[in-house]
This record gives C-alpha cells, sequence and structure tokens, in this order.
C-alpha cells in the first residue's frame, strides 16, 4: 500500500486561514446587541410591580335632607266652665280622700274640699253657724281625732235621713262616718263638687 502524499502548502494555509475566522466570530459574537445573558431575577423572585396610577376624583354629591313633616298640633282643652263646674257632682276620687281625710286624722286635706262658707253644726245643741275652710278643719280636727272612724252602714244612713236632721244635713249625696265609741260625722256636698254642710254628733242615738 502506498502512503498518502503529503499536503501541499496552500491546503493547510487554507485550513488554517478557516479556523482562524471561526474563533474570530465567536468572539464578536459576545459583542452583538442583545446577544448577551439574559437578566437576573429579582432577589425576591416577585415580579416589579406596575407603577401606581393615582385615581381621579369623584365628584362630591349632595344630598339634601327630606323635609320632616311638623307633627299635628296637641288638641287643647276646652275652658273650664266655672257654672258647669260648680254644679258637677263630687268625683269619687275626691270623695274616697274625705272619708280617708277623717280615719287617718289627716283634716288638714279637707280644706280644699270645701266651699268657701260652710254651714256647720253640732247635733243637739245650738252650736250651728257658718264658718270658713280653716275653721271647719279646726272643729272636725278637735271631734274626729283620736277616735276610730268607719263608714255608716245602711241602718245608720236610713235612720239619719229620716230624722229631724235629715233634710238639711243628710242628702243622699252626703259622705257619713261613724266611730266605734258612736259619735258621727255628715260631710254633705248636696250633689255638689264642694262641701256645703258639716253636721257632727255625739251618738248616733240623737238619729233615732
Amino acid at each position: 500500500m502506498r502512503p498518502s502524499p503529503p499536503s501541499s502548502p496552500s491546503a493547510a494555509a487554507r485550513a488554517g486561514a478557516l479556523a482562524g475566522a471561526f474563533c474570530l466570530a465567536l468572539l464578536l459574537g459576545g459583542c452583538v446587541p442583545g446577544a448577551g445573558p439574559a437578566p437576573s431575577p429579582s432577589p425576591s423572585g416577585t415580579p416589579s410591580a406596575a407603577p401606581s396610577r393615582t385615581p381621579s376624583p369623584r365628584p362630591t354629591v349632595i344630598v339634601e335632607p327630606s323635609p320632616v313633616p311638623a307633627p299635628d298640633p296637641t288638641p287643647t282643652a276646652p275652658p273650664a266652665d266655672p257654672v258647669a263646674d260648680a254644679l258637677a257632682p263630687m268625683p269619687a276620687e275626691r270623695r274616697q280622700s274625705i272619708v280617708e281625710s277623717i280615719t287617718s286624722w289627716n283634716t288638714a286635706v279637707l280644706e280644699g274640699y270645701l266651699q268657701s262658707v260652710v254651714h256647720f253644726g253640732i247635733a243637739a245643741s245650738d252650736g250651728v253657724g257658718d264658718l270658713t275652710p280653716a275653721q271647719t278643719v279646726e272643729q272636725l280636727t278637735h271631734y274626729v281625732t283620736g277616735k276610730s272612724w268607719g263608714l255608716a252602714g245602711p241602718v245608720v244612713l236610713a235612720d239619719a235621713q229620716s230624722s229631724f236632721y235629715g233634710e238639711h244635713w243628710f242628702s243622699p249625696d252626703a259622705i257619713v262616718l261613724v266611730a266605734e265609741s258612736g259619735e258621727f260625722v255628715s260631710l254633705d256636698p248636696k250633689g255638689g263638687p264642694l262641701i256645703v254642710s258639716v253636721l257632727y254628733g255625739v251618738h248616733t242615738d240623737l238619729l233615732y
């Protein structure tokens, strides 16, 4: 077998030139724009936030309050009629208060329930006359204090209305109380709102 003939000097020169051109191309490739290494990610691993946008201000809306309707005016009571009040019967609450003023000996409250002039009498005596409310309370305080009082029963009322004193001192509207010791007292409004006459007696036997 024959050995290959040695390469010619021109062929070797061409091979060296190609190798040098290849190396030069590699070196120039690192300097081309855009051919460099990719940027490294941020240390936190999160993408950078986009720049914030300032919201534009919203127009202010003014809401007018709804008008509040005015309340209906409170009806006023009609003016008092003095004539009608003078003829009105005594209320049940006032009658009860009068009874309690005698049973509790708190006679001072009676002054507001008495007419401006009170016809005051003592049974079986000449002690009869017209008194002021204050004088009437003074007399009653002397007579009723220290005794146990209660409302008169139907028998005593019937005897009182049919007695000598019945016509002037024991109307069907009279408030009559009797003590355990026998005394009695009649406070008579005679159908009106205030007491107009008061009769005191030492015992109910005087009514027979």
